[in-house]
């Protein structure tokens, strides 16, 4: 459910400025988080008798602004990454002027990853190496991928990425496996995930290695994300 959260910027106890929406580190810098091809509104408003609010500058142009006497409000729809950054809400009251920033955060997540090995079925005491991929991911900072086998992390792994025409990017991951580590009915799985205000994260597939190549396809399905 979205958190409201109270901001007073001013010495004088009234009149408040209130950003509501889905924010997050109010504390010192607002942050407003949303789902590449999402939706958000960011409501800015000023109890104050003949106040005014305002949405204003050039980093608002990539969304809708609805605006009433005391509060005014941004609306982002099919969200992209250009929609992303520091949005900027003025308000005055009796002469005085207010103003806030929240820092819009784009995030995208596969619905599903796609996991490959070398060879193509894991054979107990054989070596292998597994890749992860992953498409239409955003931001890469932040972008976290770990690789498990079983329950034991192994650590996070370093990757390689590819800019998309959507300014998205499509990692590859790629873990050796020594030919002691594959033993029959050991797991390997990969789940990445982003920090962006909230930490985002996708399970991972599953690798097992088994004797029998049916076995091992069964265990090769796509995780979609809940």
């Amino acid at each position: 459910a979205p958190v409201a959260a109270l901001l007073l910027l001013a010495m004088e106890p009234v009149p408040l400025l209130l950003l509501l929406g889905l924010l997050r580190g109010c504390g010192g810098e607002c942050h407003s988080v949303v789902q590449y091809g999402g939706s958000a509104q960011l409501n800015c408003s000023l109890p104050c008798a003949g106040g005014t609010v305002q949405w204003k500058g050039l980093d608002t142009n990539l969304g809708s602004i609805t605006s009433f006497p005391t509060h005014s409000i941004l609306h982002i729809s099919s969200a992209v990454v250009a929609m992303g950054g520091t949005k900027i809400c003025h308000g005055t009251c009796h002469g005085q002027h207010y103003q806030q920033a929240v820092n819009l955060k784009v995030y995208a997540l596969p619905d599903t990853l796609q996991l490959d090995t070398e060879p193509h079925a894991l054979e107990p005491g054989q070596p292998a190496t597994l890749h992860c991929s992953a498409q239409q991911v955003y931001p890469l900072t932040g972008l976290a991928l770990t690789w498990y086998r079983g329950d034991q992390a192994l650590g996070e792994a370093d990757f390689e990425s590819v800019e998309t025409e959507e300014e998205l990017f499509d990692i590859t991951a790629t873990l050796p496996v020594a030919g002691k580590d594959v033993g029959e009915g050991v797991e390997f799985s990969s789940d990445p995930a982003i920090a962006a205000g909230t930490t985002v994260s996708l399970l991972g597939l599953i690798a097992t290695g088994v004797v029998s190549h049916r076995l091992w396809k069964r265990f090769r399905s796509q995780y979609e994300l809940p």
